[in-house]
């Protein structure tokens, strides 16, 4: 029954959650574009069009984290201690599982929206270069290793990940 709360519950929040982060991602896209070549144009009103993108792109990013936060909160109450919780009081659930069934999908859409703003974020500032820097110093970061270890430095590294998840199994 916690699967069915859930899914209706993950139903109705997300006809307000997707197309806020929808937006946001074409938001991140429009200023990538605008940061990376519009810039770099003669045009008179370039700078004008940035500065109002990276704007917009900024509060709808707030208004992403905010209303994720209100909306957790408003149907907690709306559902549970408002007039629909009547009707959510009757169904064949305990009280800690309708509970438990709300916090559970708060906390996906919490982690959906950390998830989305750090995906715009990395849109915006993506380079080319910026991901050949990142792999060329992971690969010195490896030969580092293979003095030490000898030439089992990334199965060292493995282990050690696999211990520190797998530490209380």
């Amino acid at each position: 029954m916690l699967g069915k709360l859930m899914k209706y519950e993950l139903k109705a929040t997300g006809r307000i959650m997707l197309p806020l982060y929808g937006s946001m991602i074409i938001m991140a896209f429009l200023c990538h574009f605008s940061v990376n070549y519009l810039s770099r144009q003669p045009f008179r009103f370039s700078g004008l069009i940035n500065v109002l993108l990276i704007s917009v792109f900024t509060l709808l990013t707030i208004a992403v984290g905010f209303m994720t936060v209100f909306l957790m909160a408003q149907r907690f109450y709306g559902n549970l201690l408002g007039d629909e919780g009547y009707l959510m009081f009757t169904l064949p659930v305990t009280v800690p599982g309708n509970i438990f069934s709300k916090l559970l999908v708060s906390i996906i859409w919490f982690f959906a929206s950390v998830l989305s703003g750090f995906l715009s974020f990395f849109i915006v500032s993506f380079r080319v270069e910026y991901i050949i820097q990142f792999f060329r110093s992971l690969k010195s970061f490896f030969e580092s290793l293979t003095p030490y270890y000898g030439l089992h430095g990334f199965l060292a590294l493995l282990e050690m990940f696999v211990c520190s998840v797998t530490k209380d199994i």
